[in-house]
């Protein structure tokens, strides 16, 4: 069997921001997705970078380097990250040279911190 790769972007345009939604694909199956936020008010080339995500059977194969090399690239001044705070993502996020920001609590009550990366 070949495999076959795809990959997908589709945007969505509301009132204060756009969100980039990306979409990588094998052979029908879901390998990674994340997606990228701007809002349009702010002048200051701000983004947030949020829903990153692996499947498991692909874990570890490099995918999450590969998201964040595509990320990185892009033109801003603050990339933000949100994740919970009990994710055993942050510390990949701290070695990229992400640097703690601030808490959040969302009305669920979880609690969030907040990444940057300048």
């Amino acid at each position: 069997m070949i495999n076959k790769i795809m990959n997908y972007k589709y945007t969505q345009l509301w009132e204060h921001h756009k969100t980039d939604h990306y979409i990588t694909i094998e052979n029908d199956k879901i390998i990674y997705s994340y997606s990228i936020t701007q809002f349009y008010e702010r002048s200051d080339d701000d983004l947030k970078l949020e829903a990153v995500y692996v499947q498991e059977e692909y874990r570890n194969q490099g995918y999450f380097n590969k998201i964040m090399n595509d990320v990185l690239e892009l033109d801003f001044n603050r990339l933000f990250i949100i994740v919970y705070n009990t994710s055993f993502i942050v510390d990949k996020y701290i070695k990229l040279g992400f640097e703690y920001y601030n808490d959040v609590e969302d009305d669920d009550r979880y609690s969030w911190y907040i990444y940057i990366k300048k």
